[in-house]
């Protein structure tokens, strides 16, 4: 199961880091005119959506650890994204608030997944 979800969420975010860098999807540098993006953005969506992937077809204890990894990423990314707020994280990565809440949701189910989920 563990594995399956790595799949499923390797292949959700490499469609949305690729759908990023298409201008007519992200009008005004807005994916689905909610999610603010940039090269930089996107580029952690298809990182993250290649690790997952990845570790999916690896094996189940590589699943675990991308969750665990990546649920402490995106906490980061959440906390940074309330620190700077409207401005772009550590001057690279495009942020606002639908972002940072979006990083909050995902790092809980990945830290959830990483940690609690029965393998």
């Amino acid at each position: 199961m563990l594995r399956t979800l790595s799949l499923l969420f390797g292949l959700a975010f490499l469609a949305i880091g690729i759908l990023g860098f298409i201008p007519e999807v992200a009008v005004g540098g807005l994916l689905f005119g909610i999610f603010k993006l940039n090269t930089a953005h996107n580029l952690l969506h298809v990182l993250t959506g290649a690790t997952a992937f990845w570790c999916g077809a690896k094996s189940v204890k590589a699943s675990g650890l991308f969750f665990q990894l990546f649920g402490i990423l995106y906490s980061l990314l959440a906390v940074l994204g309330l620190y700077y707020f409207k401005s772009s994280i550590l001057g690279v990565i495009s942020n606002h608030l639908p972002d940072t809440l979006l990083h909050l949701f995902l790092a809980g189910i990945f830290l959830y997944l990483g940690f609690f989920f029965k393998k």
